[in-house]
């Protein structure tokens, strides 16, 4: 369509008695892109016009390398990299994965300086063979394995387009809520069309200056927060729940950060080939790292004021209404209108970070096939760019799920094709000498690509199996629940007025997860004791106890009510003079002076037991058993008519049933206190408490153990704070399977 089949762009377009000019390393002129009568060659005259560029994937040839700025390395980057989507990214540690500030702040550190090398690295591929990035993986994945790697990339800039027209829609929504969020999406995206349609020159034009504006309103939006006052440390978590929270956040942001990996050769091809590879690597890197770790330990940051006031804040209400754009709008809110036009700006900056997704989207296509490359990269960006509002439009409201899931996918296949890549540069390749350039487009030349595709194929077999997996807790268990490692940490917050709000997650009887939130205010209480006993509470601890902090524990002690005993050598006399000045109740007898006795057979002022007509009269208001309907007797099981007839209780008229159970399960006692039999002598109440957590906080578990052998001796108690959550676990976990055995599992009988 775009050109004839007896064509090879990748030479150029030939038309009769016309010689091109091509160098024997492979590299194409630009002006050979305008030869002939074909669509293509028309479309590449008429971009030649305007001053579009017209190369796609072709070699650039030396004479063509004339970009020497390394600062429009670093701008590149940098600009991409200082937009509120990179802000997005810190927002996610607390949102999504209930991280404290310390430890996202670590997580982000880290994983952010690991997954920017190699982007650096691959920029400097650029210049000494002036090859695109997906053109040079034909060398390490073969000319067919580099159309499946391809595919790959044209869906992660697709995807991140897509995101990231999401987030600048979401701020112009928060600055007018009159604004939808698909015309911000369009906003966006044709903002970014108009600058990656006119090409490379184009794009690092505008990166190079797009940056500054943003920085200063990022910067205006530091000093903002920190002068409110409004940021919260959240403290770390711990146990396993936290390590899932670390991995899972910091794959999110290595698969922001390695991102640009599969295109960073694109923005460094008209860079001279003589240029030092270092000083490309590292202009790269400080463009990459700068503005990553200050936008996201800013978002960071300003998520932490959501948690102020258990969540009734200005902070978390505009985040609930326009997810970033709300946050960033309640922070700049005390500024106004000059607010309100700070928030355009960071709209605004998302066209710099879509820039180089819309332009690598373009030459990629371009090696799908060589069908795909007869159609000029302007075209592509155009499909491109209305490919990613398809996406964005429709998952403007599922944001955060769509940007984890993405980012989590986007960090796999990269780790991937990196350690491919780089295995085969260094060891098989030995290094940049190890390249035979010129055999880019010959397919029986470049080398076949199996062991990297079967490597691929083992790449993505480890990350399927790394995925999370949802298991039966035991070969008996005939019910699902929950991972409780998906829980996500308990939040502890110190508040302004000296209290401490707690931030606990728990599943409620439907399966479904629900947020407790407690505000807690701690008085110290001094009191005098005997030195005796404060020396005892300062003992150190031995037995099975031993190691642990010294006094009582609350999760295997219950402390008492302290009463203090005076004695006292008059306390007769005492006692009478409290009572002749009102005290609250006098004796038993005292109380009764007043009160007659009243027979409930004849009414008569005697006890019943002691009645003269108790043989042959009924109690007053009952019926006689002479009396007595068909329906009474019927109801009192037919059991005797006469006077003399006994009948139970639970037989009487309106009495439960014969054997009915009148308090099922529960009727145990009040206490919230689990009783479980047929316990495996190999148990331990680590794994019983893991067992039991996932329905409520547990405060004590006790597990019966054999002096001699210190092995279980087949029962435990388990207690709970709260009974309802006792009452839910017992009726889960009875018949649940452990260790083999089937666990038995009811409330604690009050002892006598």
């Amino acid at each position: 369509m775009f050109g004839r089949k007896d064509q090879d762009l990748e030479k150029g377009p030939q038309v009769a008695k016309t010689t091109l000019d091509t160098s024997s390393d492979g590299a194409v002129p630009g002006e050979t892109f305008v030869y002939g009568d074909s669509l293509y060659a028309k479309l590449q005259r008429l971009a030649g016009k305007i001053n579009i560029e017209q190369r796609g994937i072709e070699r650039v040839p030396p004479e063509e390398q004339t970009d020497t700025s390394y600062f429009n390395i670093g701008s590149m980057w940098l600009a991409a990299n200082m937009v509120v989507s990179s802000f997005a990214i810190g927002v996610l540690g607390k949102s999504l994965f209930a991280l404290g500030f310390v430890d996202a702040i670590l997580v982000n550190l880290f994983f952010n300086l690991l997954g920017i090398m190699t982007v650096g690295f691959f920029s400097c591929f650029g210049p000494p063979f002036g090859l695109r990035q997906m053109v040079l993986s034909r060398f390490w994945f073969g000319y067919w394995g580099t159309k499946f790697i391809a595919c790959l990339n044209v869906l992660a800039c697709i995807g991140w387009s897509a995101a990231n027209a999401i987030v600048g829609a979401q701020l112009l929504h928060a600055v007018n809520t009159d604004v939808p969020g698909f015309a911000g999406v369009l906003i966006i995206a044709f903002c970014t069309f108009i600058i990656t349609f006119a090409g490379y020159k184009v794009v690092h034009m505008y990166e190079y200056w797009s940056w500054v504006p943003t920085f200063i309103v990022f910067m205006i939006v530091f000093g903002m927060f920190a002068h409110s006052g409004d940021f919260v440390n959240i403290p770390m978590g711990v146990g396993k729940s936290e390590l899932g929270s670390c991995l899972s956040f910091g794959s999110t942001v290595y698969g922001f950060a390695t991102g640009w990996t599969s295109y960073a050769a694109d923005y460094t091809v008209y860079q001279p080939r003589d240029r030092s590879r270092r000083k490309i690597f590292f202009s790269a890197w400080a463009g990459l790292i700068v503005p990553l770790i200050f936008t996201q330990f800013l978002g960071i940051a300003v998520m932490t004021a959501t948690s102020l006031n258990d969540g009734d804040n200005k902070y978390q209400t505009g985040y609930t209404a326009s997810g970033n754009g709300g946050l960033l709008a309640a922070v700049l809110d005390p500024l106004g209108g000059f607010g309100k036009f700070c928030l355009v700006i960071l709209a605004l900056s998302i066209v710099a970070n879509n820039c180089p997704n819309i332009y690598s989207v373009s030459l990629t296509l371009q090696v799908l096939s060589r069908y795909t490359q007869r159609v000029p990269r302007f075209i592509w960006v155009f499909l491109g760019s209305c490919a990613s509002v398809a996406i964005a439009i429709p998952g403007y409201s599922h944001f955060e799920t769509i940007l984890e899931n993405f980012m989590n996918i986007i960090a796999y296949w990269l780790a991937i094709y990196s350690g491919i890549s780089l295995t085969d540069h260094f060891v098989f390749k030995r290094g940049f000498g190890g390249y035979r350039v010129e055999i880019y487009d010959k397919p029986n030349k470049l080398p076949p690509g199996i062991a990297a595709a079967v490597a691929f194929c083992f790449g993505i077999a480890g990350m399927v199996t790394g995925m999370s997996q949802s298991c039966r807790a035991d070969w008996a268990d005939d019910e699902e629940f929950d991972d409780p490692s998906a829980l996500p940490a308990q939040q502890v917050t110190t508040n302004k007025d000296g209290t401490k709000t707690v931030v606990s997650y728990r599943f409620n009887d439907e399966g479904k997860k629900v947020k407790v939130t407690r505000r807690i205010k701690t008085t110290v209480v001094r009191e005098h004791v005997n030195p005796q006993v404060a020396e005892r509470r300062s003992w150190a601890k031995f037995g099975l106890e031993k190691g642990h902090a010294p006094g009582p524990s609350f999760d295997t002690t219950s402390v008492g009510e302290n009463i203090a005993f005076r004695p006292s050598i008059n306390w007769k006399a005492q006692a009478a003079e409290a009572e002749k000045n009102g005290g609250e109740k006098g004796s038993m007898k005292d109380q009764l002076k007043d009160k007659k006795v009243k027979c409930r057979i004849c009414s008569g002022e005697h006890f019943t037991a002691r009645c003269p007509f108790k043989d042959t009269m009924a109690p007053v208001d009952e019926p006689t058993a002479g009396g007595a309907g068909e329906d009474d007797e019927a109801a009192a099981g037919a059991v005797g008519t006469g006077s003399g007839s006994y009948v139970p209780p639970h037989l009487r008229k309106g009495a439960a049933g014969g054997g009915e159970r009148m308090g099922g399960k529960f009727e145990k006692d009040d206490l919230a206190t689990l009783r479980v039999t047929n316990v495996s002598e190999l148990a331990e109440e680590g794994e019983l408490r893991d067992l039991f957590e996932r329905f409520g906080r547990v405060t004590r578990v006790f597990l019966a153990r054999d002096r001699e052998t210190q092995r279980a001796k087949g029962f435990a108690f388990i207690s709970f704070a709260d009974r309802s959550d006792a009452a839910r676990a017992c009726e889960k976990m009875d018949g649940f399977g452990y260790r083999h055995l089937i666990l038995r599992v009811e409330f604690a009988k009050r002892t006598t």
